[in-house]
């Protein structure tokens, strides 16, 4: 699903980048219906391909759907037990108060003077 929705957002940057140079290449001086109206078709055009590829492609939902190979106890003890349930099932947290972060050992002395 990110690696779909990353292509999508790729593909809208490059799209916001040659749709200037498009407009400037497809503009017109002498036609009849308008300056713009290469562009404005070709814009019409590609909107309804998005549309034929979204009816005929997406035939199925998948929203709140659990992923393949995502069916683990923990994970899901984790979402139906409140949080101090579930940390008492998986045990302490690990440098939860900065310890690793400032070089300690982490039994909580890092920052005390021996």
């Amino acid at each position: 699903r990110c690696m779909a929705l990353s292509c999508c957002l790729a593909g809208g940057r490059v799209g916001s980048i040659g749709a200037p140079l498009m407009f400037e290449v497809l503009t017109c001086q002498s036609c009849q219906v308008g300056r713009h109206s290469y562009y404005l078709c070709l814009v019409a055009l590609l909107c309804l391909m998005g549309a034929v590829v979204v009816k005929t492609m997406l035939t199925f939902e998948l929203k709140f759907e659990p992923l393949e190979g995502s069916c683990c106890e923990e994970d899901e003890l984790a979402i139906t037990l409140p949080v101090k349930e579930a940390a008492s099932l998986t045990g302490p947290l690990q440098g939860t108060s900065g310890d690793s972060a400032a070089g300690g050992s982490g039994d909580g002395t890092a920052g005390k003077a021996a």
